[in-house]
C-alpha cells in the first residue's frame, strides 16, 4: 500500500496512530457514519476500528453476508448521532434510521448488536427493540467480536477487559454496567459460535444454549 493510498486516523488511548486505506474510507457506509458522527472523533475512532475488524472477519462468509457485516460494523454506532437521538438508546435510535431507510436487515443487526437486548429490557425498551428482527446470524456473531474487542478508542481489548472498561467508565450502578451483569454470558456464548465460525469448518448454526443460561435461551433458541 502505497503513502498516497493512506489517511492517517486520530492515535489511539496509546498515543498510537493506525493507517486505513483510502479504499476502507471510502465504502458508502463508512462516508455515512462519518457524516453522522462528524464531531465525534472518539466514536469514530471505535467505528473505524470495529469496521476494520470485521472486513477481517468477513471472509468467512458468503459474499452476501460479507457486505452485510462490513455495512453493519460501520453503521452500528449511529445511534449516538445527535440528528438520529429519540429514545436514546443507540441501537434502537439507529435501527429506527435504517428501517425508515428501508434496510430492514440492517435495521436488526444494528438493534441487536452486541447483546443490547439486556439494556434494552432495563430501559423499559424490551418492545421497541422487538419491533426489528434478530436474525441470530454468522453474521451476529462476527459483529459482536468485532465490537467487544474494540475499546472507545479504537484500542483492541479482550472481552473481559472490555466489559471492565465498560464498568469503570460509566461506574458499577449505572444501568449501562448492570445489563452486562446479565448480558456477559450471552456475549461469550457468541464469541464461542464466533471461534467455530472461524475455524476451517465452522458450524452455521448457534450452538445450543447452556444449560444455565435461560437468557439465552430466550434470545437465541
Amino acid at each position: 500500500m502505497s503513502a498516497a493510498d493512506q489517511r492517517e486516523s486520530p492515535g489511539l488511548s496509546r498515543g498510537e496512530g493506525v493507517k486505513y486505506s483510502s479504499r476502507f474510507l471510502d465504502h458508502p457506509a463508512a462516508i455515512t457514519a462519518a457524516t453522522l458522527l462528524a464531531g465525534n472523533h472518539r466514536r469514530l475512532r471505535h467505528v473505524r476500528a470495529v469496521a476494520a475488524k470485521a472486513e477481517c472477519l468477513a471472509r468467512h462468509l458468503d459474499d452476501l453476508d460479507r457486505d452485510v457485516l462490513i455495512e453493519a460494523a460501520w453503521l452500528h454506532d449511529v445511534g449516538y448521532a445527535t440528528s438520529l437521538v429519540d429514545t436514546g438508546f443507540h441501537p434502537i435510535d439507529g435501527a429506527r434510521w435504517l428501517s425508515a431507510l428501508d434496510e430492514a436487515r440492517l435495521a436488526g443487526l444494528v438493534a441487536h448488536h452486541s447483546c443490547s437486548f439486556h439494556e434494552a429490557n432495563l430501559r423499559g425498551l424490551g418492545d421497541a427493540l422487538g419491533a426489528f428482527q434478530n436474525e441470530s446470524s454468522p453474521v451476529t456473531a462476527l459483529l459482536t467480536v468485532a465490537d467487544l474487542t474494540t475499546g472507545p478508542e479504537g484500542e483492541d481489548l479482550t472481552l473481559d477487559a472490555r466489559i471492565a472498561e465498560i464498568t469503570q467508565r460509566y461506574g458499577p450502578d449505572h444501568i449501562v454496567s448492570k445489563s452486562w451483569v446479565l448480558a456477559f454470558e450471552d456475549a461469550q456464548r457468541l464469541f464461542a459460535w464466533a471461534d467455530a465460525l472461524t475455524a476451517s469448518s465452522g458450524p452455521r448454526a448457534m450452538p445450543p444454549s447452556p444449560a444455565n443460561s435461560g437468557t439465552a435461551q430466550g434470545l437465541y433458541g
